[in-house]
């Protein structure tokens, strides 16, 4: 799978050994299908933690685009 410039910055810091917290990257076709979101996540993660998302649009980081404030992160339930 091809990633972005974040992830694979933080995959260059882990494999310099750096402290870098568990990550997993999802590919774009995961957008807007929530089952699917959902499932990777108890996959990846053990649903008894906390965790962080970082959503990255494909176009966020090109100069037309701007999605910041879009996006919430809630507590866990």
């Amino acid at each position: 799978m091809i990633i972005g410039n974040k992830a694979r910055g933080l995959q260059i810091l882990q494999e310099h050994g750096f402290n870098v917290p568990e990550f997993f990257v999802l590919p774009p076709s995961y957008a807007g299908k929530p089952k699917l979101i959902e499932d990777a996540l108890k996959k990846q993660l053990d649903p008894s933690t906390y965790y962080a998302v970082r959503s990255s649009g494909t176009k966020e980081d090109m100069p037309e685009f701007s999605f910041a404030g879009q996006y919430h992160t809630g507590d866990r339930k």
